[in-house]
């Protein structure tokens, strides 16, 4: 490396540099016998850590009924909680999907401390119903921060450039194994998600689905008939409880699909 030392401004920025290295924090959850290690640079990220198994309880118990070694699909990965817990879990092959740039890079830092980078693979890309290039809308820019809106028809927010893919061409013509369980989280876009995994979703080996909907908006709603349509039976007391849910994110919430 350059020898900074005759000239005392480089000499305190290298040192600021090492200590952020050394300062960037990161918390042990513990969880039964299992501990998951997050990497927390930011309050969105400690708060996500602080409410690990209680946000989403039922993506938890879900994720519990993943055969050892299965394949999850974790669509909207934000920084892995959900593909971290199903690696240390259930020894899962997981495929995590996360286009925003700063969640992508703690994604990967937490598959590197809980060493699971073997078994769990993350793709900065977004998915959706055709394979392209569009932007990213990026509501908040805070690391761990979610509402971010694929598409370009949407305004606001600090624009990014992604890479769009559907379900059906990662499967069917990229080479990645079929899921047998699919957890969709991507504040908005899941119906047009769902429109770019027709044959995924026909698929008998695929077994579970986990979609956040927005279930007063009707082409969220449409789409639970599109899964049942397509041989799955819906979790019913989920689907009343996100019906009735009136905290947070009125009527939006996880229904859960499986295939009988």
């Amino acid at each position: 490396m350059t020898d900074f030392r005759d000239d005392p401004r480089k000499v305190a920025a290298y040192k600021r540099a090492q200590s952020y290295e050394k300062a960037l924090p990161v918390l042990k959850i513990h969880n039964g016998p299992n501990t998951v290690r997050l990497v927390t640079p930011s309050q969105f990220c400690v708060w996500r850590a602080f409410t690990y198994f209680d946000k989403e309880p039922e993506t938890i118990n879900w994720i519990a009924g993943i055969p050892e070694n299965g394949v999850l699909f974790d669509v909207g990965a934000n920084i892995g909680l959900y593909t971290l817990w199903a690696g240390l879990t259930r020894n899962a092959n997981v495929f995590a999907f996360e286009p925003e740039s700063s969640n992508y890079a703690t994604l990967n830092s937490n598959l590197r401390a809980n060493e699971l980078t073997d078994r769990c693979r993350a793709f900065c890309t977004g998915v959706s119903d055709k394979c392209g290039f569009d932007t990213l809308r990026v509501g908040r820019v805070a690391i761990g921060a979610s509402g971010h809106q694929v598409g370009t028809r949407h305004t606001g927010g600090t624009a990014q450039g992604i890479v769009t893919t559907t379900l059906d061409h990662l499967v069917y013509e990229a080479g990645l194994p079929c899921p047998s369980h699919v957890k969709i989280d991507v504040d908005g876009i899941e119906p047009a998600i769902v429109r770019g995994a027709a044959r995924l979703l026909s698929d008998e080996r695929l077994k579970s689905v986990l979609i956040e909907l927005s279930i007063m908006e009707p082409d969220h709603r449409a789409v639970v008939d599109q899964l049942v349509d397509y041989g799955f039976t819906k979790d019913e007391a989920l689907e009343k409880a996100v019906y009735a849910k009136t905290t947070g994110v009125k009527h939006t919430g996880n229904i859960i699909f499986t295939r009988p």
